[in-house]
């Protein structure tokens, strides 16, 4: 990260900067994102590496929670086992809809 002296504060750009170079550096990174208003409340736990990625959502609204799972993949092989891959992340009963790009 980068450090300042004593007081000093960072502006925005530098403080993203330093954060976008450090995630570059490694293999993956983990992070969770949380948002919220009057009516709705957003959690979005998410692991992202350069060539695939899962963001877990949970969603409540008026009582009601909801969930979506939403799987990035890097089409560097055939499309069918780029499908069997994101396949094996979806629980039993559930559907599956893919957006492949590449």
């Amino acid at each position: 990260m980068v450090a300042a002296p004593a007081g000093a504060a960072l502006s925005p750009e530098r403080v993203l900067s330093a954060a976008l170079a450090n995630a570059r550096a490694q293999r993956s990174v983990h992070y969770v994102s949380t948002g919220s208003s009057a009516t709705v409340a957003v959690q979005m736990v998410c692991d992202a590496a350069r060539d695939r990625g899962i963001q877990r959502i949970t969603f409540h609204k008026s009582g009601k929670t909801g969930h979506a799972t939403v799987l990035v993949v890097a089409i560097r092989r055939t499309r069918q086992r780029a499908v069997e891959d994101v396949a094996a992340h979806v629980p039993d009963g559930k559907l599956l809809g893919a957006i492949l790009i590449g």
